[in-house]
């Protein structure tokens, strides 16, 4: 009767099959669709008002992406299917873990998935209670994210602690894949060189690969535009980011 966890959308319970086996049921807030819709609107307005006042360009971008984002996560038939990709994708990683989807129990505002005991990644003094290393558990999530993002152009896009979850022998379940993303050729290719260049100093580089993901167009405009993000960029990886046994 009591949910063990509650987003905005919706809310999930323990429950057990005829069968006994323990289950998540992840079930849609009662009239979550029209107060969706009434948020949706109200960020419509707040967004013509602002580019009016304020001359920002790529405002009503900014307002279909959270449109689609929202309505994707509504839609709990299409979250099974990222699911179920998703999980074939990472099988050969080790250590990671997707729940199993009992689609026999799951439709567009239900959904049910094997039950997986652990604590939040965030829970760091139980994870010493269990003997477990902090860095090898960030080095696996680490692999199992590069390789979403830069092989299968396809990840779990939802990353905080409460949709991270580890179990007592290490294992890393991933959970919620209400919000997942896709990534194009460009993207995959061009983030890595972005990366290598300016870790290499070569802003001709950086540039170029800028420009392949579609950030910049040509013109002195964006080429000065460039010269700043790509400043903050080195800054921040020669500063912020250890290359000590990076691969």
């Amino acid at each position: 009767d009591t949910p063990v966890a509650s987003a905005s959308i919706g809310q999930a319970h323990r429950a057990q099959l005829h069968d006994g086996t323990e289950v998540a049921v992840k079930v849609q807030h009662v009239n979550i669709e029209s107060i969706s819709a009434v948020d949706l609107e109200i960020i419509r307005r707040i967004t013509l008002i602002v580019s009016w006042f304020f001359s920002i360009k790529g405002m009503n971008y900014i307002y279909t992406q959270v449109k689609q984002m929202i309505e994707e996560e509504l839609d709990f038939a299409r979250e099974v299917v990222s699911m179920i990709k998703i999980k074939e994708n990472l099988q050969s990683e080790p250590g990671i873990a997707v729940p199993e989807v009992h689609l026999e129990y799951s439709t567009g505002r239900v959904m049910t998935t094997t039950w997986h005991e652990g604590v939040k990644i965030s829970n760091v003094d139980q994870l010493d209670a269990w003997g477990l290393s902090r860095r090898d558990i960030a080095d696996r999530l680490l692999r199992a994210y590069c390789r979403m993002v830069f092989k299968d152009g396809f990840y779990h896009a939802d990353p905080h602690p409460g949709n991270i979850l580890i179990q007592p022998d290490g294992t890393i379940v991933l959970l919620d894949f209400g919000a997942v993303a896709a990534l194009s050729p460009a993207l995959r290719e061009g983030i890595p060189e972005l990366i290598e260049s300016a870790v290499k100093n070569d802003t001709r580089a950086m540039i170029q690969a800028c420009k392949k993901m579609g950030f910049l167009a040509d013109g002195r405009d964006a080429e000065r535009m460039a010269g700043k993000m790509i400043a903050a960029l080195r800054n921040f990886l020669q500063n912020e980011v250890e290359f000590d046994g990076l691969n």
